[in-house]
């Protein structure tokens, strides 16, 4: 009577490192795709909440102090505002010059901007600063010359009544998109 020894063969164990290997690839996969989306949806809930934000300031007349002041001088904007660029979107507050339809803006440090991650991008259309009117809360578009200038115009109900901004997550190509109703005053 021989010995048998027991054991797998070698076919065996391809099949099942194959089958393990597959498993796992599908895995990983699944993971990327679910935190492209998760920064994505983080990059939009941040961007949703900024907005909010400068709107509750512009609703409740928040004065401006600037961080780096000693003094007690308060600057009440006219307005507060959110400037988005491909790669990020900062706070202004902006104030109209004389009864023009004018206005200049300036960074809020108090606000901290934030600066995107690099497979996400805003792509806005047409509204690169959207702004809140001092208690009403109304949308304004203001024109991007108006950043540290005195040369930007500022329109309630400019040529387009909406516009709308895409946030995109490039490595998968996931799109979210917000659109901004001049006439309804909304935003969603």
């Amino acid at each position: 009577m021989k010995n048998m020894l027991k054991g797998y063969t070698l076919l065996e164990l391809i099949i099942v490192m194959s089958i393990i290997a597959i498993i796992t690839l599908l895995g990983v996969s699944g993971f990327v795709s679910y935190r492209s989306y998760v920064q994505l949806e983080s990059a939009y809930s941040d961007f949703v909440t900024g907005l909010k934000l400068q709107r509750n300031k512009a609703l409740n007349s928040v004065s401006y102090n600037h961080p780096d002041s000693v003094s007690l001088t308060v600057d009440v904007p006219d307005f507060y505002a959110v400037n988005m660029t491909n790669s990020s979107f900062k706070f202004y507050y902006c104030n109209k010059i004389g009864s023009s339809n004018y206005a200049i803006c300036k960074e809020d440090l108090n606000s901290k901007a934030l600066v995107l991650p690099n497979t996400i991008q805003f792509q806005p259309q047409d509204c690169e600063i959207i702004a809140f009117q001092r208690g009403t809360g109304d949308i304004y578009h203001i024109d991007k010359s108006a950043i540290d200038t005195e040369s930007g115009v500022f329109e309630d109900t400019p040529s387009n009544i909406t516009c709308s901004a895409n946030i995109t997550n490039l490595s998968n190509i996931f799109i979210k998109s917000i659109t901004f109703d001049y006439d309804n005053e909304t935003f969603k």
